[in-house]
């Protein structure tokens, strides 16, 4: 059964990102980041070569969306895969600890989309995200939640925005 559409929203633009795969050593982090761990001594990691270019595209990337935007009313859907999760080795993360993909996620979007009217949040790929990392993050990220299931993370969204129709799923159907 289709969704229905979320409520009309005061946006006019709709920004959209995904696959920010935060935690992995080749994805988005912030140039140093404290590794969360409860009753030990703090240890900040440093980002790597790739991870720095990463984050100065991220960063300049947002400053054109800022300009961009202006003062219209807008939007932001992250649209899946927003931590790596722990299906890799530790060689490949920079943590085994979710709350830390979670917390550099947070780092890395919270202050850019301060601005919006409204943000949304689909789920990305189990293996990534498990069931609820998502769900997580659209609650502390005062998402929307969604009109059919009461969720901060839905597989699917249906949005109006400025008058026009947006479906937002992760994983997209394909024609031959």
């Amino acid at each position: 059964m289709p969704s229905k559409k979320a409520p009309p929203a005061d946006i006019r633009q709709l920004v959209v990102f995904s696959d920010t795969h935060c935690g992995s050593r080749r994805s988005l982090m912030p140039p140093e980041y404290t590794l969360f761990e409860e009753g030990s001594l703090a240890h900040t990691i440093k980002a790597n070569k790739q991870q720095l270019w990463l984050y100065e595209c991220w960063q300049q990337a947002w400053d054109k969306v800022h300009k961009y935007v202006g003062n219209d009313p807008w939007a932001w859907a992250c649209i899946g895969d927003a931590v790596e999760g722990l299906h890799h080795s530790r060689a490949e993360l920079v943590s085994n600890d979710m709350t830390d993909h979670m917390i550099i996620f947070d780092q890395m979007v919270r202050p850019n989309i301060q601005g919006a009217t409204r943000g949304y949040f689909v789920r990305g790929t189990w293996a990534h995200v498990s069931d609820t990392v998502e769900m997580k993050l659209g609650e502390k990220l005062g998402c929307q939640q969604h009109p059919d299931t009461g969720t901060w993370a839905a597989d699917r969204w249906l949005l109006d925005v400025n008058g026009f129709t947006i479906l937002l799923r992760h994983h997209m159907e394909c024609t031959s």
